[in-house]
């Protein structure tokens, strides 16, 4: 699992330069559209323009709301293309531009010296006030004890319980959009938070674990309309719309050791945690123990998260990924099938010293995987270059670079080649189309097939 810490601004873009595709794409004629924005008092104004696919300024950044709608903004301005094809045109006057990572956001944010004015996806203006902006999702405000949000059309207000001084860090829609779990981190303190809201009242509904603003400790994890979470030695499965504890168990894990990492597998017969470095199998009705791994948690510097998944394809393969490659694991048996890096098989920075020769000085200490993970086979191939990576993590679409190519790879292989000074793609919601910035504009490609269906040029 590649978990980074993803700047959230979204002005906040990659700005290598490679050389100018040798074959550029012809672009089909835009499709008919409407120029349309709604101004806001000192944070946006309308924008007219003779060719709605041109940005005022190089493009600095794009990303996709949930609906589909595609943001693009320059230094000067903000474009969006909603679901149906229109243009709509926003002056930002030089103010910051944030949404949600992941085509997980439903608005975007323009963020001033002084206040925050939020936009729904045909830059309409939905509210507007003083507070800072959530860093997960980044298109949510808080103020004083009430978070603002913008999903499904709607503006909604949570209400935070009454408690001392707190920064809230995250908000996340759960149970099919009826509540939201949100965390929050109170005032001289590194402790998280975190409460189960109902979105139609706003109300607080009762306690939830919280991951915290970078998941540097994950204690816990959704899955459907429950929560499963780790306090010490316990484990606990939550309703996400009453707060109600399903059911309870007790792990054993060692005093000073941390326990962590729930992971549900993909068919819901086994949960995954850790304890140190070691990984424990568990029923996830009764929590009795199926399994220990020893030494399952890569060195990689991924600190205390377990950087990995289940594959959806193979429920009880686990892919790790780390040290520029990745391993599989087998956890019904324990059995590693391959790995890159012997980092990943449980040699995290530990290094051991060989025993001495007679008469022979003494040998250099050497960093060693557990018995029988020395020789695994590559996990891909050696001369394969960089790892591919999920885009806006897709479990269908991943992405590749060298020195001179960047590349989408579908589920089934196949390159689709992209622009030589392309950056960070990202990945429409319903995986229909990806949108990537260039030196000079934004371009849009259908997927499966990569054809090029839009380009958004800087003027």
């Amino acid at each position: 699992m590649r978990r980074l810490l993803v700047p959230l601004l979204l002005g906040l873009a990659c700005t290598e330069e490679r050389p100018v595709a040798k074959n550029p794409t012809s672009v089909p004629p835009p499709a008919p559209v409407v120029v349309v924005a709604t101004a806001a008092k000192d944070a946006g104004a309308i924008a007219t323009v003779a060719n709605p696919d041109e940005l005022d300024g190089p493009p600095d950044a794009a990303e996709w709301l949930h609906d589909g709608t595609l943001v693009v903004s320059s230094a000067k301005e903000v474009i969006t293309v909603d679901p149906s094809g229109k243009v709509h045109h926003l002056t930002s006057h030089g103010r910051q531009v944030r949404t949600a990572l992941d085509g997980k956001g439903g608005a975007l944010l323009l963020e001033g010296e002084k206040d925050l004015a939020m936009f729904d996806g045909t830059l309409r203006e939905v509210w507007k006030g003083v507070g800072h902006a959530l860093s997960r999702p980044g298109d949510a405000v808080a103020f004083a004890d009430t978070v603002v949000a913008y999903r499904n059309g709607k503006l909604i207000k949570l209400e935070l319980p009454p408690g001392k001084a707190r920064r809230v860090e995250t908000l996340e829609m759960v149970s099919g959009d009826k509540t939201a779990v949100v965390s929050w981190t109170p005032e001289e303190s590194s402790d998280t938070e975190a409460g189960i809201f109902d979105i139609a009242t706003g109300k607080y509904v009762g306690k939830a674990f919280g991951n915290g603003m970078y998941a540097a400790r994950p204690i816990a994890t959704i899955e459907g309309k429950v929560q499963y979470g780790l306090a010490d030695t316990t484990i606990k499965v939550l309703d996400l719309e009453t707060a109600a504890v399903l059911r309870s168990g007790k792990i054993a894990c060692g005093k000073d050791q941390f326990l962590g990492n729930p992971m549900l597998s993909p068919n819901g017969d086994l949960l995954l945690v850790t304890c140190g470095m070691d990984g424990i199998v568990l029923d996830p009705k009764t929590f009795a123990v199926k399994r220990r791994h020893s030494k399952i948690m890569p060195g990689c510097d991924n600190g205390d998260v377990l950087p990995a998944s289940f594959d959806k394809k193979k429920p009880t393969e686990l892919v790790l990924e780390g040290c520029g490659g990745e391993a599989r694991l087998e956890i019904t048996t324990g059995k590693y099938k391959c790995s890159d890096d012997i980092g990943l098989v449980g040699a995290p920075y530990e290094v051991i010293m060989p025993p001495p020769r007679p008469g022979a000085p003494p040998r250099l200490p050497v960093r060693a995987a557990p018995p029988g993970r020395e020789n695994l086979p590559h996990c891909r191939p050696a001369d394969q270059g960089m790892q591919p990576v999920p885009i806006s993590g897709s479990a269908t679409y991943r992405e590749v670079w060298d020195e001179n190519s960047r590349y989408v790879i579908t589920d089934d292989g196949r390159k689709i080649a992209l622009d030589a000074d392309a950056r960070l793609p990202v990945l429409a919601p319903d995986e229909s189309k990806v949108a990537y910035i260039t030196k000079d504009k934004v371009i849009v490609r259908a997927l499966p097939k990569g054809d090029v269906v839009r380009e958004i040029t800087s003027r």
